[in-house]
């Protein structure tokens, strides 16, 4: 019967031995205070932005690279 789980010890245990501990919420949810507040983006530094700009997107270099493909075509 090895397919099934052992659960003897599961049967077995205490919970009364376990220690009390609080539990702390880290990712509180926003306030409707802040949801009302207008949302700024981030603005990149000057070289993020500058090398983003020369980069090519997935779907340019296949343009780029087989112009006789089109929309009716499948890729394999």
């Amino acid at each position: 019967m090895a397919d099934k789980p052992d659960v003897t010890e599961v049967t077995t245990f205490d919970k009364t031995k376990l220690k009390k501990t609080e539990t702390q919420e880290k990712n509180t949810l926003p306030t409707k205070e802040s949801m009302s507040l207008p949302q700024s983006h981030p603005t990149l530094p000057p070289a993020v932005a500058t090398a983003a700009s020369h980069c090519e997107t997935a779907t340019e270099a296949i343009l780029r690279i087989s112009p006789a493909l089109n929309g009716s075509q499948v890729l394999d």
